[in-house]
């Protein structure tokens, strides 16, 4: 790129905040995505689309959660090589706009999960070796009906996010779901607690288990011990919740099999380390969440409930 640069054929802008981001993106021709690791999902690219902007990704770009099935205007004419920006310049961004919409805000999510969620709790998975799931369930608690009324109960559930990054509306995948908008209105009136940094923005009941977000904290050294504070804190509040969905890769595996609150995890990232792998399959049965297909492949025998594409809060 420094060739580019020095002839003036390209600019580097430098890195843009979430409110310049719209603006740069709805401008854009196009978003070009040459990216060639194996990225589970190309957030990137549904982003542009939520701004009406097209994208070409490179042709050895593993970006499964840009290409969903149905999905034909992308896998029709999105494609890195000769002729692919004319191709772009063909598209209406309307019809960009509005296959984001249909497939791929945070509200859509958000409601795909609680479906999860309450097949999950019916089934009774307490997923602890020889446990059960809880048989009084805090559901009561929060507006629940055990007289058999024909509207379900409102559940409670809890979202353990990161705590590398503050939670805020623009945070990664599901966890958006619960950071802008009203949780109880997208969520059928169930109760949502984020477990996260104190400096985390939602319209959640905020649980806070370290002050401020790892990356903006120069003073941590040993960010698993933060890990190790933020599993005792949601374990002894866990009896309070009918579902325990995390977002925190393997760190509850060993800990949260052991206890009768149903839970999940969703993983994020890559996992094609050979590592992960491992660490994966000594935990057959926790249950876990992939954001794309293609995110599945390096370890494609372990316990995978669904499949939940990556969304975004809606962005006007």
């Amino acid at each position: 790129m420094a060739p580019l640069f020095a002839s003036g054929a390209a600019e580097y802008v430098g890195e843009i905040n979430d409110a310049q981001k719209p603006c740069f993106l709805s401008g854009a021709r196009a978003l070009l995505f040459p990216i060639a690791w194996p990225e589970p999902f190309g957030l990137v690219m549904i982003e542009a689309m939520a701004c009406g902007c097209p994208w070409s990704r490179s042709a050895t770009a593993r970006a499964g959660g840009g290409r969903g099935r149905g999905d034909g205007l992308h896998r029709r004419y999105c494609r890195a090589g000769g002729g692919a920006c004319a191709r772009l310049d063909r598209l209406d961004r309307a019809t960009v706009r509005a296959r984001f919409e249909a497939r791929w805000t945070a509200r859509r999510m958000a409601r795909d999960y609680v479906a999860l969620y309450e097949q999950l709790i019916r089934a009774g998975q307490g997923h602890s070796v020889g446990g059960s799931a809880a048989t009084s369930p805090p559901s009561l608690r929060y507006g629940g009906n055990a007289t058999g009324s024909k509207k379900a109960p409102a559940h409670a559930y809890a979202q353990i996010a990161p705590l590398s990054r503050l939670c805020r509306p623009s945070c990664t995948a599901v966890l958006n779901a619960w950071c802008r908008g009203s949780p109880r209105n997208w969520c059928d009136g169930h109760e949502v607690t984020l477990f996260a940094s104190g400096d985390s923005v939602t319209t959640a009941k905020l649980e806070p288990t370290w002050p401020q977000a790892l990356r903006l904290d120069p003073t941590i050294l040993d960010w698993f011990s933060t890990y190790y504070v933020m599993l005792d804190h949601v374990f002894k509040h866990a009896h309070k919740f009918d579902i325990l969905h995390f977002h925190i890769d393997y760190f509850p595996n060993l800990l949260f099999r052991h206890q009768p609150v149903p839970f999940l995890t969703t993983l994020h990232g890559r996992l094609d380390l050979p590592e992960l792998g491992v660490v994966y399959r000594t935990f057959p049965d926790v249950p876990l969440v992939s954001i794309s297909n293609s995110q599945r492949k390096p370890i494609p025998d372990v316990n995978w409930i669904a499949r939940f594409i990556t969304a975004l809060p809606r962005i006007n």
